[in-house]
């Protein structure tokens, strides 16, 4: 089994189902045996990129949802538990 970062374009294109990395995204983060690590500052960046861009087309609260099922399986990587907290909380 490898350890492997997930980057915020593989977060954004498993939900942007009109993207052509769609499907591949989608293996990459669940067909596959390896351990699974993001930051804190990717979800952040996926969050400004699925509520703020001129595409958006989830509210923060969706976003936020999709998030909290990426961290069911995706350890997260960030400064302290009480930073993660914070950014939960908003």
């Amino acid at each position: 089994m490898s350890k492997v970062l997930i980057d915020t374009n593989i977060l954004v294109y498993s939900v942007d189902k009109d993207s052509q990395y769609h499907e591949t995204s989608q293996c990459i983060l669940f067909e596959n045996s390896n351990e699974l690590f993001t930051t804190s500052k990717n979800l952040s960046e996926f969050l400004v990129v699925m509520t703020r861009s001129q595409h958006s087309t989830l509210s923060a609260r969706q976003a936020l949802v999709i998030i909290n099922e990426f961290t069911s399986f995706i350890n997260i990587l960030f400064p302290s538990t009480g930073s993660f907290l914070l950014f939960q909380t908003y």
